[in-house]
């Protein structure tokens, strides 16, 4: 290209050996921060432990290193385009990390909630979900139909997050076969008794749809949604927030066992920060171009900003707790301006500062303001 022959033109050998350096570590930089999308991703839907989260940075570095990013993709979507991607030899990689657990919900992986919604599917009439639909001799009785195939799925989506996380509890802990057996017992309560609000949810959504429709009609929407259900009547209550969990979890886990648990949830939760973190500058990179100094001093600026509020973050532009990439940005518009203005050059931050303009500024203002209002509500 002309760049490149410009560059050749202009530069000496050891100039042009620094610059390449300098490309390798920004590519590099760029590797590492989709290395952790999708492994923080791949924690948040299989429930990794730190050894398992170091050991799938090696395989699935290696595999972002041989495809260009996937654009268009947040999130577990992420995970599932590049699981597209693997060769054979790279699955059983990933294969090999889990545990058996984990390795049947990697199976299933084509049908995980991937949280992001690109436009409605072609509708397949056949399709197992939608066959007592389409049998359906009343609008009523479609709208059963729906809600019943809709509760199966949710309810095993659920089973399958909180199957995750006991053995997220197991693994992390000494507890005896008969606690984790009772904590099973209380997973399989708090999955059914989170369900309640999100079937008043999707019970008034369908009606809200099908209601004073013609029952053909009635029958293509109600097929329509039921290939996209999961964008629907969701709700904020969790098995893992239901009160029966949480009290037999800490009547469960007393003294070393409790440590064990809170170091992983604690570990877990700072390597998703660095995720955040690592994302942010990422899209600073790409539009200012970092050197390596500029990004060691932003990053530790960025998880901090990240930590303090990356709850209200993911209420706001989260879903299902999956990283909305495109929103990332606005942790580095948290970071103090004069901090940013003493690393980045004055025309880095020129071309920063009208960035910022064109929508970050007003994401991170609403994600401030957000996060002021949780704090309140856990004071209360």
């Amino acid at each position: 290209s002309a760049w490149t022959m410009a560059l050749g033109a202009n530069l000496n050998a050891d100039e042009q050996a620094r610059w390449k350096q300098v490309c390798a570590a920004r590519e590099k930089r760029d590797r590492d921060a989709l290395t952790h999308l999708i492994v923080t991703e791949m924690d948040r839907m299989f429930m990794l432990s730190a050894s398992q989260r170091t050991a799938m940075e090696k395989v699935m570095g290696s595999v972002a290193g041989e495809n260009p990013p996937l654009n268009g993709f947040d999130g577990s979507s992420v995970v599932l385009a590049y699981a597209r991607v693997l060769t054979p030899p790279q699955e059983s990689e990933v294969k090999a990390v889990f545990d058996e657990s984990q390795r049947r919900q990697w199976d299933e992986k084509d049908s995980m909630d991937t949280g992001i919604y690109n436009g409605m599917p072609e509708v397949d009439e056949n399709a197992e979900e939608n066959k007592t639909v389409r049998a359906a001799g009343s609008v009523e009785e479609a709208a059963n139909a729906f809600l019943v195939n809709a509760a199966d799925e949710e309810r095993k989506k659920r089973r399958d997050a909180m199957e995750a996380r006991l053995n997220d509890v197991r693994r992390a802990t000494s507890l005896k076969p008969e606690s984790v057996r009772l904590l099973g017992i209380a997973a399989k309560g708090a999955v059914e008794r989170s369900l309640d609000e999100w079937a008043q949810n999707m019970m008034s959504y369908v009606e809200n749809q099908v209601k004073n429709m013609p029952l053909d009609t009635a029958r293509a929407i109600l097929m329509e949604r039921g290939q996209m259900r999961v964008n629907f009547g969701r709700s904020g209550s969790t098995p893992a927030s239901e009160q029966m969990w949480q009290q037999m979890l800490s009547q469960m886990l007393q003294g070393a066992e409790k440590e064990a648990w809170e170091r992983a949830v604690s570990e877990r939760d700072a390597y998703r920060r660095e995720s955040i973190a690592l994302l942010a500058l990422d899209r600073l990179d790409k539009l200012v171009r970092l050197s390596a100094e500029q990004h060691a001093k932003l990053l530790p600026a960025v998880m901090k900003v990240a930590e303090e509020n990356l709850p209200a973050f993911e209420e706001t532009y989260g879903n299902q707790g999956t990283i909305q990439t495109y929103y990332v940005g606005s942790f580095v518009v948290g970071v103090p301006e004069e901090m940013v203005k003493s690393v980045l050059t004055p025309l880095q931050m020129k071309v920063w500062s009208a960035e910022i303009e064109k929508g970050l500024k007003s994401q991170w203002e609403y994600i401030k303001s957000r996060a002021q209002n949780l704090r309140v509500r856990i004071k209360r």
